[in-house]
């Protein structure tokens, strides 16, 4: 595989696992809150994606003085991601879902948590923690599936997968924590798929971490969907986040692979993109012919999607637009955006935190 590694890697690589950068205020109009709740009159193809979030604060270990400080670290990463139960969140996720009807949908920090205790990480051990603690993709399906919503995993992709030590006791005592980072498409009963491409990105970002190196891997899944007479590739993922300008080149070059996965009939493209406007990167997808859904809406609001803290508590604003729907018309017919909504801006009933530190979007777009 090729890799970039530059000379910032200490600082710079140890943000590469963080979902978004930092934010301030902006409101979205409440008439950009469509449930999209009407009956579909004419052909239409309904996509959305989700961020969904570990639900906690990965950069305070990646960033940690030194490795002794990682056990405690990683304990107070672990008691955030419990406090935020993904089972709540994957609740409100489903509600989402629901409430906006999508037909595909792109999954992004899909993760899947494992611990081994006592752990052997500190010792030198290395055997991989393998006790399922939270999977986060059935939790989702299972919380679908209580609302009545049939949506069936159509391709997934393993990205990132990283083991670390926990300290458990002031004894003290160890347990080790495994996470590994998924994308993952859904479609609904009755969307026909074909021709599933699951893939890491060939250019990825290697990170230093004690005496090992961490391999953050990022990557996409691509379908062919059949819609009534509609056939479309569908594509979600999520791409290196430009947490300091050196990664731009190492995005740019993950867009270009994605590029190269979209064929040449009709496309969406969905993600956590981390770029947006004016960015190398969205100008890289724009000259590669694809559109940007929510720009093309008419009487649009600004749109922005990221991010909230990673611990998911308030006191932060979105002021990136990251989460995007993109397309490119083939010659069989025209997609035209009718309707986007941005949804999970609003703290969980009944709980302190968001359902995640991104907003989801779905987009309905008519058929021409």
């Amino acid at each position: 595989m090729n890799t970039a590694k530059p000379m910032f890697l200490l600082i710079g690589c140890l943000l590469a696992l963080s979902a978004c950068d930092l934010v301030g205020p902006d409101p979205i109009p409440a008439a950009n809150r469509s449930d999209f709740s009407a009956a579909k009159s004419t052909p239409e193809i309904r996509v959305m994606t989700r961020n969904v979030s570990i639900g906690g604060d990965i950069d305070r270990v990646l960033l940690a003085p030194s490795m002794n400080d990682v056990p405690l670290l990683v304990a107070q990463t672990w008691q955030e991601i419990v406090t935020n139960d993904f089972h709540v969140r994957a609740a409100a996720l489903a509600q989402e879902i629901k409430s906006r009807g999508p037909d595909v949908i792109g999954l992004q920090e899909i993760t899947t948590l494992r611990i081994q205790d006592p752990g052997d990480m500190v010792f030198g051990g290395s055997e991989p923690a393998e006790f399922v603690v939270y999977d986060y993709l059935q939790i989702l399906l299972d919380a679908l599936a209580e609302r009545g919503l049939s949506y069936s995993v159509a391709g997934s992709v393993a990205d990132t997968d990283a083991e670390m030590p926990m300290v458990t006791s002031a004894d003290p005592t160890f347990a080790d924590v495994r996470m590994t980072d998924y994308d993952v498409v859904l479609v609904r009963e009755g969307v026909e798929v074909h021709n599933v491409v699951a893939k890491n990105y060939d250019y990825y970002l290697p990170v230093d971490f004690g005496s090992q190196e961490l391999p953050v891997l990022r990557g996409y899944v691509a379908i062919d969907a059949s819609i009534g007479e509609q056939d479309f590739r569908f594509i979600s993922t999520h791409l290196e986040p430009v947490s300091v300008p050196e990664l731009q080149e190492l995005q740019m070059a993950q867009a270009v692979e994605l590029l190269g996965a979209m064929g040449v009939g009709t496309t969406i493209v969905v993600g956590d993109l981390n770029t947006g406007p004016g960015d190398p990167t969205y100008g890289l997808l724009a000259s590669g012919g694809l559109s940007d859904a929510w720009s093309d809406l008419p009487g649009r609001a600004p749109g922005l999607t990221c991010c909230f803290a990673p611990d998911l508590l308030p006191g932060r604003e979105f002021d990136k637009r990251f989460d995007l729907v993109l397309y490119r018309n083939g010659s069989s017919y025209r997609l035209v955006p009718k309707h986007g909504v941005i949804s999970g801006r609003d703290v969980i009933e009944g709980a302190e935190y968001f359902p995640s530190d991104h907003a989801g979007l779905t987009v309905s777009f008519t058929v021409n």
